[in-house]
């Protein structure tokens, strides 16, 4: 008992030390258990209406209008104002989704389009986390901040993955909206909690629509690049990454699970893999990062995510999927919060990271708007395995421009 009383010690300095980013994460995971979950049921309800195809291309279509001005504006004003108003505003706009959800009938076109931007813009909200996140961390602790923040996410993507089986049965009910409510206004009395991470400075109507300007976020995006001498750009690659793949699977998984899914809890493993295992290892190899050879670590990542997509095609549902899950899982997790520590102890003033941020969630909803296009087409023409090609491809190719950035 006495023997544990340094490490009880520790953990409660550490909790009170970190009290704020701690409260951001919490109230981000809730959004995510609900903002998640309507987002898995997408594909079923468009498909239903339309086909996989068009589902795929209402969904870029969201997707798009998120990073070309949702995210870009969110970001850039989070570097006048902080991070807390716009947060708040997001998990407003979850919260009237969901009671839209609850009381409109996803009817017609202009219905859905309503719907789509309310939800589309409550996403913002995990963006807006990873800046606070950011600004808030220590120099040398970037890689156990964002792994912690990372254990929890997990944590609520495990969730949502295992009740994903249930609710594809509860689409044209009203208990989608509801959980998305409930998880809204949590989020939003725990954002309320945390004090803001800038000091408010008044903005007049034409500065705060210029931040929504895209081509803005792009080069302010690159500057911080270069001004960070690039190291930025590894945090890139596997935001891309991450896009491609999490693009594909949420899609066509969904799918896949409403035509051949019988085993409930085991169906949701097969996308709930990735959230177990970084469960499991986020925060210990964020540490490990902060604390040793972070390229070591960082070139391991790209070589095992590089072999498990190699393998994600040849599947046979579905402990194929979960063994791969397992391997890219394990992967990723390694060249994240590498990349992440690079960025952290890099960073030379955080005065940009919230337009940064807002440059690299604009490429991964870019992305995450033209992978559902595109799997769609090839889930519609060819079926499931030949969908999950375009990871595979993506996977590759980004682990030999990684290992050719290292070698500089």
């Amino acid at each position: 008992m006495i023997s544990n009383m340094p490490q009880l010690n520790g953990l409660v300095n550490f909790t009170s030390k970190h009290k704020n980013p701690l409260f951001a994460v919490s109230g981000n995971a809730f959004m995510i258990l609900g903002n998640q979950l309507l987002y898995a049921l997408l594909p079923v309800i468009f498909a239903g209406f339309f086909n996989e195809w068009k589902a795929g291309l209402i969904i870029g279509l969201f997707n798009f209008i998120q990073g070309i001005f949702l995210n870009p504006g969110a970001g850039n004003l989070s570097d006048k104002v902080g991070c807390k108003p716009i947060m708040i505003s997001a998990s407003i706009s979850a919260l009237l989704a969901g009671i839209f959800w609850i009381f409109v009938p996803l009817s017609n076109v202009y219905i859905i389009f309503i719907f789509g931007l309310l939800l589309f813009a409550s996403y913002i909200f995990k963006n807006l986390t990873e800046t606070y996140l950011l600004r808030t961390s220590n120099k040398q602790e970037g890689g156990v901040m964002f792994g912690i923040g990372e254990n929890v996410n997990a944590i609520a993507f495990f969730v949502v993955t295992l009740c994903i089986p249930f609710f594809v049965k509860l689409i044209n009910t009203p208990r989608p909206g509801l959980v998305l409510s409930l998880c809204a206004a949590v989020a939003l009395l725990i954002t309320l909690l945390v004090p803001n991470d800038r000091h408010e400075k008044q903005t007049t109507t034409g500065q705060t629509i210029s931040l929504l300007n895209p081509i803005k976020t792009i080069k302010n995006g690159i500057h911080f690049i270069r001004k960070n001498k690039n190291f930025p750009l590894l945090t890139i690659a596997y935001i891309i990454f991450e896009a491609v793949f999490y693009g594909t699977i949420w899609f066509v998984f969904p799918l896949h699970l409403l035509k051949n899914g019988q085993n409930g809890l085991w169906d949701g493993l097969v996308l709930g893999i990735y959230e177990i295992v970084t469960i499991l290892i986020a925060g210990y190899i964020g540490y490990l990062a902060d604390k040793h050879n972070w390229k070591k670590i960082l070139k391991i990542g790209w070589f095992v995510i590089a072999l498990g997509v190699i393998f994600l095609p040849f599947y046979s549902w579905p402990w194929w999927l979960i063994l791969i899950g397992i391997i890219i899982a394990f992967g990723n997790n390694l060249a994240a919060f590498s990349a992440l520590h690079a960025l952290e102890k890099y960073d030379i003033d955080h005065k940009e990271d919230g337009e940064f941020i807002a440059f690299k969630y604009m490429i991964s909803d870019l992305l995450y708007a033209l992978t559902p296009m595109l799997v769609g087409v090839l889930y519609f023409k060819f079926g499931f395995s030949i969908s999950l090609l375009l990871p595979t491809t993506v996977g590759i190719l980004l682990t030999i421009l990684v290992m050719r950035f290292l070698k500089k």
